[in-house]
């Protein structure tokens, strides 16, 4: 019994660490920060997931070098748009008008179609 709560402390422990600390360190040590999500791009739980994460990891920091930004759709439809920049734009002025992303990140792509795409979308 005392091994198992001690278990789940610790479990709890490390739960919040990465919660905590791993987003705020992936940010702060990568070029680039891929975003992988299943929700639609017709609503803000993405850009508010991201936004959520730098803001974090950026207090009590200055002088970064900000990383690249891109945003994978895992469930597109084979009638959305897969044209890069069109999907990015769209994006950005759903969500992002204002610019903010921009503070964060140096370059903003949104929507993947092969993988091997990411690396050309950087340009």
């Amino acid at each position: 019994m005392e091994d198992e709560q001690e278990y789940t402390k610790e479990s709890r422990r490390r739960r919040q660490a990465v919660q905590e600390y791993f987003p705020k360190l992936a940010y702060l040590c990568s070029d680039i920060v891929v975003m992988l999500t299943t929700e639609s791009f017709a609503c803000s739980a993405c850009y508010d997931q991201v936004m959520e994460m730098v803001v974090a990891a950026n207090q009590n920091v200055s002088d970064i070098v900000r990383p690249a930004l891109i945003i994978i759709h895992n469930q597109c439809k084979l009638t959305d748009n897969f044209d890069v920049e069109a999907t990015t734009d769209r994006f950005l002025e759903s969500h992002d008008a204002d610019g903010e992303l921009s503070k964060y990140f140096s370059v903003i792509r949104v929507r993947i179609e092969l993988i091997v795409d990411i690396v050309d979308c950087l340009d």
